[in-house]
């Protein structure tokens, strides 16, 4: 297990909104940007995972998404109806977007081209930083992602309701169990389900203020 720590934590401006970041390592080393998915704060990259990057020489950085943890909260706009979003349209803002703020995290850290790394829709932000911007994406690294194609990647039908679901979590043990739920859905059956990593990590989650935002924010696929 790694013993490095999160050595920097802060807040940037990329466009108009405002990214809270953490880093790991020393910034002399080749850059590692982590871009977490959907509803998922930058913490949701394990400690131990960033620590044995940085331990492995890497100038390791974690961010959480617009209207995720500690970054902007757009509360201004009103999100999407399940059918504006499978027709893409009148979207508050889509993946192109969430790619613009990547690369404004880069700009204001002073990064010129990095190792990227997505997981989940941050796969998708990912793919749009290197389809737009190449010069500054040194390796590209997808998990658990898709290419934003109708043809492949979509949830079952079934689960659109629960994900969309718009009523917030009342309380702390509320936002645990509907973490819990969310990932017995959509976790994969060939792995054994850690349930207890997950409530430690919608704990930590709820206890750095962001209390388990519904997952109705779905943003647009495409660049």
């Amino acid at each position: 297990m790694s013993d490095i720590a999160a050595s920097t934590e802060g807040r940037l401006a990329a466009g108009d909104i405002e990214l809270a970041y953490e880093t790991f390592g020393d910034p002399g080393q080749p850059p590692v940007v982590l871009v977490m998915g959907l509803a998922m704060q930058m913490i949701a990259w394990p400690d131990e995972f960033c620590g044995a990057l940085a331990e492995r020489g890497h100038f390791v950085v974690r961010f959480d998404n617009r209207d995720v943890g500690a970054s902007t909260h757009l509360d201004n706009v009103r999100p999407p109806h399940l059918a504006d979003i499978l027709m893409r349209r009148h979207l508050p803002y889509t993946i192109g977007d969430m790619a613009a703020d990547t690369v404004g995290l880069l700009d204001g850290l002073g990064l010129n081209d990095v190792h990227l790394v997505g997981a989940s829709m941050g796969g998708f932000i990912a793919q749009t930083v290197a389809l737009k911007h190449p010069g500054r994406v040194r390796k590209l690294t997808l998990i658990m992602t898709s290419t934003g194609s109708r043809l492949v990647g979509q949830p079952k039908p079934w689960i659109y309701p629960r994900l969309l679901r718009r009523r917030a979590a009342a309380d702390r043990p509320a936002a645990v169990a509907a973490t819990v739920e969310i990932f017995r859905l959509i976790g994969s059956r060939g792995f054994p389900f850690d349930e207890r990593y997950l409530r430690e990590l919608a704990g930590r989650s709820w206890d750095q203020g962001d209390p388990g935002r519904p997952l109705h924010r779905v943003l647009g696929h495409g660049p």
